[in-house]
C-alpha cells in the first residue's frame, strides 16, 4: 500500500434508501488494510444532463436496476448491455453480503433506457438459478475485494436488438496511464429516479485498478458506463473516495478499471452466457 491513505465506500445503490444510515457499508481491502467510507459525489453544482432520448443507443443500453435482496429489503443501481443477453455492472449489486443483504439478491428488474414511467423496451425480472445467472470474481465474493468490483447478469432470453450494447474498450488500447486526462463521460441512474443523466469531465488519476475522476454522481449510479469519446466502456462506476496525504485528503469518484483480468471476465461471461441461452442450458450462480 502507498503512503497516502485510500479510503473507499462501497456505496450499494439501496445504501441511502432502504437501509439505516452506515449499514451500507462493505469491509473493502486494498490488499492490506480495510477501507473507510466515502461516497460517490458532486463537485459544486450539478452540472449534469438529462438524457432526452433514451430509446437510442448508445443511451438505450444504460439501465435502470431495482434490487430485492434476500432479507426483503430494496436497492437500485446501474447496468449497462453489452451482449446479446448479457449486461454488467458494479459487483457489489450482484453480491452484497452487509447488512443482512444475503449475497446474491433475490431478483432485480432491469429496465433498458428507462425515462420515468415510459419503458422503451418493457423491463425483466431476473432471478437468480431460475432465468438469470449473476457472476461475480471470486476475490470479490470471497473478500469483497475493492479491485473486483464488478459483475455481469446473463438473462436466458435476449434483450431486443433495437436497444443496441455497448463495447467494451480492450485493455491493451487503454493500459498504464492512456487514460491519463482523457475526458469521459458517465450514464447512469440516481437512486430513487428513472431518469437518465450524463456527467463529463476528465480522468485526473489513471491508476493501475481504477480511474479517479471529479465527474459529479450520486448514489444509484453504481454500475454505470464510463466511456470515451467513442462511446467504448473504459471502466465501471464504483465508489466515492478519499485520497491524500498529510492529513489533506481530496474526494474523487472512482470507476474500475477494463483491466485485463477484467475484460476477460466480462467477455468470457458474455460468451459463455451466449452459448448457454442458444443452447438452452441452465444459468446459475457463477464465479470467476
Amino acid at each position: 500500500m502507498r503512503k497516502s491513505l485510500f479510503f473507499v465506500l462501497a456505496v450499494l445503490t439501496s445504501g441511502l434508501l432502504a437501509v439505516p444510515a452506515g449499514a451500507s457499508q462493505l469491509t473493502l481491502w486494498d490488499g492490506n488494510a480495510p477501507a473507510a467510507a466515502a461516497a460517490p459525489t458532486l463537485f459544486g453544482q450539478d452540472d449534469r444532463q438529462a438524457v432526452e432520448e433514451t430509446s437510442l443507443p448508445p443511451y438505450s443500453a444504460v439501465c435502470k436496476l431495482l434490487i430485492t435482496y434476500q432479507n426483503g429489503t430494496s436497492g437500485e443501481g446501474t447496468g449497462f448491455i453489452y451482449g446479446e443477453n448479457v449486461l454488467a455492472t458494479a459487483g457489489h449489486v450482484l453480491y452484497d453480503p452487509s447488512a443482512g443483504r444475503g449475497g446474491t439478491p433475490a431478483a432485480i428488474e432491469i429496465i433498458p433506457g428507462a425515462d420515468g414511467e415510459n419503458r422503451p423496451f418493457g423491463s425483466y425480472t431476473a432471478v437468480p438459478g431460475e432465468n438469470s445467472r449473476f457472476s461475480v470474481p471470486a476475490r470479490w465474493r470471497a473478500q469483497q475485494d475493492w479491485r473486483y468490483d464488478y459483475g455481469v447478469l446473463a438473462l436466458d432470453q435476449a434483450f431486443p436488438p433495437e436497444a443496441g450494447a455497448f463495447e467494451l474498450g480492450h485493455y491493451e488500447d487503454y493500459a498504464g496511464d492512456a487514460l491519463q486526462g482523457a475526458t469521459l463521460s458517465i450514464l447512469g441512474y440516481d437512486a430513487g429516479s428513472l431518469r437518465q443523466l450524463l456527467a463529463t469531465g476528465p480522468v485526473e488519476q489513471a491508476r493501475r485498478f481504477d480511474l479517479l475522476y471529479q465527474i459529479g454522481i450520486l448514489p444509484g449510479q453504481s454500475g454505470a458506463p464510463v466511456v470515451d469519446k467513442d462511446n467504448l466502456v473504459v471502466a465501471i462506476q464504483n465508489y466515492g473516495v478519499s485520497l491524500g496525504s498529510g492529513g489533506r485528503c481530496l474526494p474523487w469518484n472512482s470507476g474500475a478499471r477494463l483491466t485485463k483480468t477484467a475484460y476477460c471476465f466480462l467477455t468470457e461471461r458474455r460468451d459463455e452466457a451466449l452459448a448457454l441461452q442458444r443452447e438452452g442450458g441452465p444459468l446459475e450462480e457463477g464465479n470467476g
